[in-house]
């Protein structure tokens, strides 16, 4: 009964094996909630994790895009350290599409979260956000997909927020004044952003000219009415909120009002989004050339270029697709202690800054090379000095010969010269072993060498001249050898 009872928990822990290892939730928050027409309504995608690390999720967000529509991304917070595709929405569409990354050791736990939508809700009714597809993967090494399921979202939309209701462009009457011609000291290009919240417009105005209407809205055919605000030629606005706006003015005289101009100019004033470096391989590291992750957004204007500085040394620009499609390799950076800093710009000239330190260790590699540098010097430098032993022996043999063959003519004492030439004979062919010996032994040495890594091409010339020089020196002394045997017999 017992060993049954034993198999029966077993088998039950093996069934609840899948229900464990399958425990990831993507969801939103809130989930639910009441928002007015014309005001926005951020909503967190968030992933739940609790009983297995997760190192990977994606999900494709459905949303209706006639209630909705996204005003903005945000990565503020994420638990992504990497994205595999950057964060996107469609608004015609009605979709938002998000795949990240968790570096190692991955995410564990109830709330992670991935991504922040920012709506603006155009039209009363229901909203109800759901996934049309999600996946969130394990760092098991396998990429299992643990997702268990994919939760929603269902907001009630309605009560308006009250609008400026913009005038309809009434007809000119003919002798009206034309559209005044305005410009702007600080926000010139109307298709660039700026950082100064303080505009200033100007326009000429014209002799005949008695009234002038203005109007500054974000909409972009705004009518500023037709009451005169009085007569001027400039205006300024201070603290002007971020984003785009439109200047509107136009002009009467006795005969009426003239046509408008809509002036467009665009204020940011916000940095983009604080971020972090992150090293792929860890702050210390063999690798001379790190790989790191500094992406970041900016939701107004757009993150523009970064600037990085390694150490002491310059600035240098770095377009934002080279960080969004890849990691950052850094350039090749020498063995020790260095730092990084990065400055995000965005459009409009703000930036955020991020810094940190990493370590290049020593490694085997470089010693490894060290020595075969070394121990090439030193075996060129033994190369070189044989040849000139070998030389200088080749000399002294020579002299030698000829001494002893000058001997032999004008000696007239053949007994004696035999005796002394037979002495001389042990004793150069002594020398000349002792010699054949050591150069053999340089030669084995290089041909040691050539096992542990591969011999420069003056190395290998040099093996091969030794030893045709010490085949032609043998050669040339047993000759002579045995012309001096056949002379003193």
């Amino acid at each position: 009964m017992a060993k049954i009872y034993k198999i029966a928990l077993v088998s039950l822990f093996f069934s609840i094996l899948p229900i464990v290892a399958q425990a990831a939730t993507l969801y939103f928050s809130p989930s639910a909630g009441s928002y007015n027409v014309g005001s926005n309504l951020s909503v967190s995608i968030n992933v739940s994790s609790a009983d297995q690390a997760m190192n990977a999720a994606s999900g494709v967000i459905s949303f209706p895009q006639d209630k909705l529509e996204v005003v903005s991304l945000s990565k503020t917070g994420s638990i992504f350290t990497f994205w595999v595709q950057e964060p996107s929405f469609s608004n015609s569409v009605g979709t938002v599409t998000l795949e990240g990354i968790v570096l190692n050791p991955g995410f564990t736990g109830a709330v992670g979260k991935i991504l922040t939508v920012n709506f603006r809700v155009k039209a009363a009714g229901t909203a109800l956000l759901n996934f049309s597809s999600g996946s969130v993967l394990a760092n098991d090494g396998k990429g299992t997909n643990i997702l268990a399921s994919l939760g929603s979202a269902q907001f009630s939309l309605g009560g308006a927020v009250p609008v400026i209701q913009e005038l309809t462009t009434p007809l000119v009457a003919s002798g009206a004044p034309s559209a005044p011609q305005i410009s702007s000291l600080t926000h010139p290009d109307s298709d660039k952003w700026y950082p100064d919240s303080n505009p200033e417009f100007s326009w000429t105005l014209p002799s005949d000219v008695n009234g002038v209407s203005i109007y500054l809205s974000k909409s972009p055919t705004s009518n500023p009415g037709s009451v005169a605000d009085g007569l001027f030629a400039s205006k300024s606005y201070e603290n002007v909120d971020d984003g785009i706006w439109y200047f509107h003015a136009k002009m009467k005289n006795s005969v009426g009002w003239g046509l408008i101009t809509h002036f467009k100019i665009q204020i940011d004033t916000k940095p983009p989004e604080s971020f972090a470096i992150k090293f792929i391989d860890g702050k210390e590291t063999e690798n001379p050339r790190p790989v790191v992750v500094f992406d970041t957004t900016d939701s107004l204007s757009g993150v523009n270029y970064y600037k990085i500085k390694i150490g002491e040394g310059n600035f240098f620009s770095v377009a934002p697709e080279t960080v969004k499609t890849n990691p950052y390799i850094l350039p090749l950076q020498s063995p020790g202690k260095h730092s990084i800093l990065v400055q995000a710009y965005d459009k409009a000239g703000n930036y955020a800054v991020a810094s940190e330190e990493f370590i290049i260790k020593e490694t085997e590699k470089s010693v490894v090379a060290e020595k075969q540098s070394a121990f090439l010097k030193f075996g060129t430098t033994a190369a070189s000095f044989l040849v000139l032993v070998i030389v200088l022996a080749a000399l002294l043999i020579f002299f030698i010969l000829i001494f002893w063959y000058g001997w032999r003519r004008l000696s007239s004492l053949k007994r004696r010269i035999k005796k002394e030439t037979n002495e001389a004979e042990k004793a150069l062919q002594i020398a000349f072993n002792l010699l054949k010996q050591n150069v053999r032994k340089q030669i084995k040495m290089l041909e040691n060498a050539k096992v542990r890594r591969e011999l420069t091409k003056e190395e290998e010339q040099i093996i091969k001249q030794l030893r045709q020089d010490l085949d032609e020196a043998e050669k040339f002394v047993r000759k002579e050898i045995k012309d001096i045997e056949k002379e003193v017999k």
